[in-house]
């Protein structure tokens, strides 16, 4: 495993999971399909960031 790819997939699960909470925020406050797509794209970076490992 390279170092520097495993440093870059755990940074990008992080804030993929810090997206993921502010997605739920928002669709808890606002009740707008904005919140779901930004959850959405969350899940798209956990994936990726699954990939990079």
């Amino acid at each position: 495993m390279i170092p520097d790819l495993v440093i870059a997939s755990w940074f990008a699960f992080l804030v993929s999971g810090a997206v993921i909470i502010i997605g739920g925020v928002e669709e808890l406050r606002n009740h707008e399909d904005k919140g779901i797509f930004i959850v959405y794209a969350g899940f798209i970076g956990l994936a990726l960031s699954g990939l990079m490992m």
